[in-house]
Order: C-alpha cells, then sequence, then structure tokens
C-alpha cells in the first residue's frame, strides 16, 4: 500500500531496488558573454580551473565532503539547480546543466 520514489544519481554501492526511466544528458556551459565562452574550443582544463565554478550540493549526510565533477579552484555552492542555471545566465560562473535546460 505505499511507494517511494527517488530520482536521482547512483552513488557507489546502493540497498535499493532501482529501475531506469530515463537519462538526461549533463554538459558544461557558461554564458556567452562569460571569458569562457570566448576562448577557441575546446577549452582546457587549465582555463576552467581559473573561473568560478557554480556547484550544486547535496545537503545530505550521504555525499559530505565528496565533490563530483568539481575542476575549478574556486566554487559557490548552491542547493539548487534552477539558481545555478539563473546565476550562469548572469555569467557569473560555469559548470554541468542538463543539455534540456540550456538547449535554447
Amino acid at each position: 500500500g505505499q511507494a517511494d520514489l527517488g530520482v536521482g544519481g547512483l552513488l557507489g554501492e546502493v540497498d535499493v531496488h532501482l529501475v531506469r526511466i530515463g537519462f538526461m544528458s549533463m554538459v558544461l556551459a557558461a554564458a556567452p558573454g562569460h571569458p569562457l565562452a570566448l576562448l577557441p574550443k575546446p577549452v582546457a582544463i587549465e582555463e576552467v580551473r581559473e573561473h568560478t565554478q557554480l556547484v550544486v550540493t547535496d545537503q545530505s549526510e550521504r555525499t559530505k565532503g565528496r565533490d563530483f565533477g568539481v575542476f575549478a579552484y574556486r566554487t559557490w555552492r548552491l542547493t539548487d539547480l534552477r539558481t545555478k542555471h539563473m546565476l550562469m545566465r548572469e555569467g557569473l560562473g560555469w559548470g554541468g546543466l542538463p543539455r534540456w535546460l540550456i538547449a535554447d
């Protein structure tokens, strides 16, 4: 009579039953006017490390003290994807976002 549903990525071993319901492509991006967007492509990792990376941080204990996909020396930690997207659009940093969110 009950069901719990969680949508997210896997972090190591899990002890629950999982069913794949889809796939989401993540891409690294910056606003068109951001200094990284003005560099010749592909952009080297040494270049991105010098610019502020916006990172959505999991607030749970499960990932405490662990980083995933963090490359920059300076980061701003956020708790939600929409805020990250808004700050990126304003040119305040770069980061990974779902392709569907930035396709336009």
